[in-house]
């Protein structure tokens, strides 16, 4: 949702880029966000969570918010400044050219192998057993 957002059209799901986007991003880069989404809008990332993969992963544990927040807040083009809002202005101005595309029609034309019957995670009872969750329990 931060990242895109949804265009809902007689054609289908149109996906378009948000401006945060550094131009030059590729539509495969921009592909797995229309997932993300979905699972974002059930709340999936939320069940079972918090976990312990960044640590099992990387070896160090996560960094809490506020840390990044701060670490965020220090850099310049965090700082209030004409210049920052500006840019920040004419990036806004621009969202309105920015590319869409059918990621649909996309995938499609690149052959991405699609499931027969697709599933968001969180209805998957596999993935709920897999995550520890209810698989009788209403399902997020």
């Amino acid at each position: 949702k931060d990242a895109a957002r949804k265009i809902e059209q007689a054609e289908g799901r149109l996906f378009h880029s948000f401006f945060w986007f550094r131009l030059g991003d590729s539509v495969d880069e921009l592909a797995p966000y229309a997932a993300y989404i979905e699972e974002h809008e059930r709340g999936t990332f939320e069940i079972g969570a918090p976990t312990d993969h960044v640590l099992k992963i990387t070896g160090q544990a996560a960094e809490d918010f506020e840390s990044i927040a701060r670490r965020y807040a220090a850099e310049t083009k965090a700082q209030p400044s004409f210049a920052n809002r500006l840019r920040q202005l004419a990036l806004f101005m621009a969202v309105p050219f920015a590319p869409s595309y059918d990621l649909k029609a996309y995938e499609r034309m690149m052959r991405v192998p699609q499931p027969l019957q697709p599933i968001l995670a969180a209805d998957a009872d596999v993935w709920r057993r897999e995550h520890g969750v209810d698989c009788q329990s209403s399902k997020a």
